[in-house]
């Protein structure tokens, strides 16, 4: 039996790679039909948003999913990293690059990020949006309701910060990094890395369907099946660097 398990492990799927940092969409991608108006400097009063995040892993931003659709004019988004000032948006820290919105159907956008821009687990950030010309659009919200938003018709020189009601949740977005070490579930630092933490964590993330348990990428329904406990098993006996 030993041989034929260590035959199976091996064929099996390898975790993504890259890793989660910030998701706030609902499960399979859902997002609200409730939005927040994203325009250009020639569209009328200039209205754009941001909204906090604080990601839960570190590294080089890859790609964002966005649920943005667009409504008139110039179908073109450009989304920046800001710093947090004391609970508002502040400076801009980069432009994490440009997207054409939908417009129709349900399925949210996705890009690539300009290079070298890194995140760090735990930190606050604002991810602020704005068109292009005479774009108008709307970046519509998660399905969790409640935390912050902060408009701006002035370009984002300076924010009125609002809170969100229970029914209303922040612009829907996420946010993936270069992969680091996936079965330490904990972000633990200590000797040994890997430990029986790693698989309580993960079997919790499975449970609350949380987007990091999809260890083998797939894109199917459902996107958690048990093929992503072996990938993450395979991952597990694999190591890290």
């Amino acid at each position: 039996m030993r041989p034929l398990t260590i035959l199976l492990l091996s064929s099996l799927s390898t975790p993504a790679l890259a890793d989660i940092a910030y998701d706030n969409f609902g499960p399979n991608n859902a997002f609200t039909g409730n939005g927040f108006l994203v325009r250009g400097p020639n569209a009328g009063i200039w209205w754009t948003h941001a909204f906090p995040i604080t990601p839960s892993r570190s590294g080089t931003i890859t790609t964002i999913t966005v649920a943005v659709q667009h409504l008139s004019g110039l179908n073109n988004y450009t989304f920046e990293l800001r710093a947090d000032a004391g609970g508002t948006p502040g400076p801009t820290l980069a432009v994490l690059g440009s997207v054409t919105g939908f417009t129709s159907g349900s399925t949210p956008v996705q890009f690539s990020a300009n290079p070298g821009i890194s995140i760090t687990s735990g930190t606050p950030y604002w991810i602020y949006a704005r068109g292009q010309g005479d774009a108008t659009g709307t970046w519509l919200g998660s399905p969790t309701g409640g935390g912050f938003r902060a408009f701006s018709i002035d370009g984002g020189a300076s924010f009125i910060l609002e809170p969100l009601p229970a029914n209303l949740g922040q612009g829907a977005i996420r946010i993936e990094v270069a992969g680091s070490c996936y079965p330490n579930c904990d972000n633990s630092s200590s000797t040994p890395l890997l430990t029986a933490n790693d698989f309580l964590c993960f079997l919790n993330k499975f449970a609350n369907n949380d987007p990091y348990a999809n260890c083998d990428g797939s894109t199917g329904q459902p996107t958690l099946t048990a093929n992503d406990f072996l990938c993450f098993i395979n991952a597990y006996a694999s190591g890290c660097p």
